[in-house]
């Protein structure tokens, strides 16, 4: 089984810094890695060219949104068996365990993506305490996962390649609840790694986006 890994960034030089050194240290071995810039600032990607030279990038000349950053990630890499995604502002607590996720994915049909749990955030959440807490009815625990309806995240997961291709044939803009829809009318579910009670597995550190990064 190929993976590839994708990081989506905007710009954010501070915290796309962070986000890579824990990824690589997370999941130090897969088979392409991908950086896909839409920063549309020629500055940020001679940046990343010198910082990242083992990585591939994909520069987009003008900024365009996170939906297309998406698309073009996705797209560049859907001939992969599964695809890493994971944006520019997280980091990990703890090693990835790639084998073991596309274990429960191959033998759980119905799963769209298997993520990883972040902190609480916001205020809906943080009063909650968790963000499996918002809604606990409509979230379902099995032995080494569980599973919501509620929607498709672009938090850090891990994509079988037929999930892909499904996703990119979504015609409106690639976001979490367009792409959430597609799977939604074929009865599919998303899952996140261990069970509802366990704590964050990475961090949000992003706070902000940059000026005029779009959905």
């Amino acid at each position: 089984m190929n993976v590839a890994l994708v990081v989506i960034t905007d710009g954010r030089r501070e915290l796309v810094s962070q986000a890579i050194a824990s990824l690589d240290e997370a999941i130090p071995f897969v088979d392409y890695r991908l950086i896909v810039d839409d920063s549309g600032d020629e500055n940020y990607g001679n940046w990343l060219e010198e910082q990242y030279d083992s990585w591939a990038i994909l520069h987009h000349p003008e900024r365009q949104g996170c939906s297309a950053a998406v698309r073009t990630a996705w797209a560049s890499v859907a001939s992969f068996d599964y695809v890493w995604h994971a944006e520019d502002d997280f980091t990990y607590n703890e090693p990835v365990d790639l084998e073991r996720m596309m274990g429960i994915l191959q033998s759980t049909p119905y799963l769209s993506q298997l993520a990883l749990k972040r902190q609480p955030h916001g205020p809906v959440e943080g009063a909650a305490g968790d963000l499996m807490a918002v809604e606990p009815d409509r979230w379902c625990d099995h032995e080494d996962f569980c599973h919501t309806d509620t929607i498709f995240t672009f938090n850090p997961c891990l994509i079988p390649r037929w999930a892909i291709e499904v996703a990119l044939s979504c015609q409106k803009p690639m976001t979490e609840p367009n792409v959430t829809e597609v799977f939604a009318g074929r009865h599919l579910r998303f899952g996140y790694l261990g069970r509802t009670t366990d704590p964050p597995r990475v961090t949000h550190i992003g706070d902000h986006r940059m000026q005029g990064w779009l959905p």
